[in-house]
């Protein structure tokens, strides 16, 4: 069977979100993998395997020896065109246009046959139990970029440098004050709540916190009290990269963003669904799954 993304929605988190599952269910069938929409937001040159590669593809391709960003660019126009004015007729699956809470178990690809061709068009595909089996060819196989790496490991040296705990506080204002009518947007005073109790909750050694995100307003570190922190101010790959890097990773529910940098870097991860309300610190995990439905208790939606 070959599976192909060909609509690009969604920003790097979603887009992450998605292959990985496609790619876990397609290494666990020996099924083909094409993933046209990764290169359109330029996301295939901040990874290692896959910046000099035709296509985005598994099982994958040899390397070219210069950048095929272009190439990847051209190939997915020219579906996206083949498709608008029907010219190619293929069997496509959604994920009910990604709604929280709905997903597309893409163990039910089995009732097609295997000789077929499907398009997946959407962001909340999954295969739980294919992700968490090759959780770890997922990490190698996404493995971010030579100067990516070198970059942000001098920055978080840097951030780092006598503290005993790193805590990276995923703030997403700006676009989640609109999205689903900002059911959860939290103000900084929310973010600095929980973050105060994380500093009470801690059993030794200094800690600083990281302010990742989109901030509504400039920051400020006199909004967060008497705690350390610091703003960091990367890339989207850079900061992804970074945030792996911490001990604790603070998030709004449904940041796919945060949730990778916690799968990736195997880091525990504290999602917030509502202003402050108490939680376990020293029973946080980091998930072992991709999956943005929290029907299961694997995510550590413990606020």
């Amino acid at each position: 069977m070959k599976l192909v993304i060909s609509a690009s929605i969604g920003q790097l988190g979603n887009c992450l979100y998605r292959l990985a599952n496609v790619l876990a269910i397609s290494r666990e069938n020996g099924w083909e993998v094409y993933d046209l929409a990764f290169a359109n937001g330029k996301y295939s040159s901040f990874f290692k395997r896959m910046a000099n590669k035709p296509l985005v593809r598994y099982p994958e391709i040899a390397n070219m020896p210069f950048s095929c960003a272009g190439i990847q660019k051209f190939t997915y126009k020219t579906v996206r065109h083949l498709l608008k004015y029907n010219l190619i007729h293929p069997i496509e699956i959604t994920d009910e246009q990604g709604a929280p809470g709905k997903t597309y178990d893409l163990t039910r690809l089995k009732e097609f046959n295997s000789n077929q061709t499907i398009f997946l068009r959407g962001v909340n595909f999954t295969a739980d139990e294919c992700v968490r089996k090759h959780q770890d060819f997922l990490r190698e196989y996404f493995e971010p970029s030579i100067e990516v790496v070198k970059k942000t490991h001098d920055v978080h040296a840097r951030f780092s440098r006598g503290f005993d705990m790193i805590v990276g506080v995923h703030v997403r204002q700006g676009d989640f004050k609109q999205w689903l009518e900002g059911s959860f947007y939290f103000s900084t005073k929310d973010y600095a709540e929980y973050m105060h109790y994380i500093q009470s909750q801690s059993t030794g050694g200094n800690i600083r916190f990281l302010i990742f995100g989109n901030l509504d307003k400039e920051f400020d570190s006199r909004d967060y009290g008497d705690l350390n922190v610091e703003r960091v101010c990367g890339t989207s790959e850079e900061d992804l990269y970074h945030l792996s890097l911490c001990n604790l990773i603070v998030s709004p529910l449904y940041s796919t963003f945060s949730g990778w940098a916690a799968f990736y870097g195997k880091v525990p991860l504290l999602r917030i669904s509502e202003k402050f309300s108490e939680f376990d610190l020293h029973s946080l995990s980091h998930p072992e799954v991709l999956n943005n439905s929290f029907k299961s208790d694997h995510l550590c939606l413990l606020a």
